[in-house]
């Protein structure tokens, strides 16, 4: 599993214990205060969408995908702050992602923080 991917199922919780030599009850209890911590806000072309609470009040995204990942500014516009380990066809087609649920973002962005 990568950082910020959900347990799904017992086989999911199985492999964790396995892992890390935890119990599963331990694993969930950390699950649930990671997934707390950087919620996902939506999911879609094999992208997660997703905010740290415990960074930078200026309003952005991070996208993940399986090899990589990037930051999104959503001001003064929408633009690339970083990206790792994506290729540009995979940036270009998480900035359209952004661009096109840019009010959803901007609403659990808002939600979120409290704001």
């Amino acid at each position: 599993m990568y950082r910020g991917q959900h347990l799904r199922s017992d086989m999911d919780y199985r492999w964790a214990v396995s892992l890390y030599g935890c119990s599963r009850r331990f694993i969930s209890f950390w699950h649930n205060i990671i997934s707390t911590m950087s919620p996902t806000v939506f999911r879609e072309g094999g992208f997660r969408f997703y905010f740290f609470s415990r960074e930078e009040p200026r309003m952005h995204v991070h996208v993940q995908r399986q090899n990589g990942e990037a930051k999104f500014w959503f001001e003064p516009t929408i633009e690339i702050a970083q990206h790792t380990g994506l290729s540009q066809k995979e940036i270009t087609e998480a900035l359209r992602l952004v661009q096109e649920h840019e009010n959803d973002i901007r609403n659990a962005w808002c939600k979120h923080f409290n704001h």
